[in-house]
């Protein structure tokens, strides 16, 4: 009776975490061959507060895409939701799941705030960073040639 019982619940606890589909994809890296089908028009329902809404997606089960609807989600202060996409990258298509980035606060000017995401952060970190390298790869060659007079 016993033994019944807790198999029984084993398969109701497996039933029930495939049905979170979206909670399983996440951190798991996704790579297929076959490219998701164009997005499902979704009407984007009025706001509310305290509240975002992510847009549905094409996810991923076993051997197919899957439609994953739009739904709110609690806002959490300090961050914004990044969506889920598919990158094609050779040949094969990638689910970047979606996920929750850090806001962060970035003064340019004086009196003047802006929140980027710190993916939109890191990557103007690296467009400086190959800027640097131009002008040290110039005035190389700028010195290079003022030695070979």
């Amino acid at each position: 009776m016993i033994t019944r019982k807790i198999v029984l619940a084993m398969i109701a606890a497996t039933a029930l975490a495939t049905s979170f589909s979206t909670s399983a994809w996440a951190g798991v890296d996704i790579e297929v061959t076959v490219a998701p089908p164009a997005p499902r028009y979704e009407v984007f329902p009025d706001a509310r507060d305290g509240y975002v809404w992510i847009s549905g997606y094409w996810g991923w089960d076993r051997h197919h895409h899957v439609w994953v609807e739009g739904h709110w989600v609690p806002q959490r202060r300090g961050y914004t939701y990044v969506p889920a996409r598919w990158d094609a990258i050779d040949n094969r298509w990638h689910l970047r799941p979606g996920h929750w980035e850090r806001e962060v606060v970035v003064v340019r000017r004086p009196g003047r705030r802006e929140v980027i995401r710190e993916e939109e952060r890191h990557e103007e970190r690296h467009e400086i960073r190959r800027e640097e390298e131009r002008h040290e790869e110039h005035r190389e060659h700028r010195d290079h040639d003022r030695d070979d007079r």
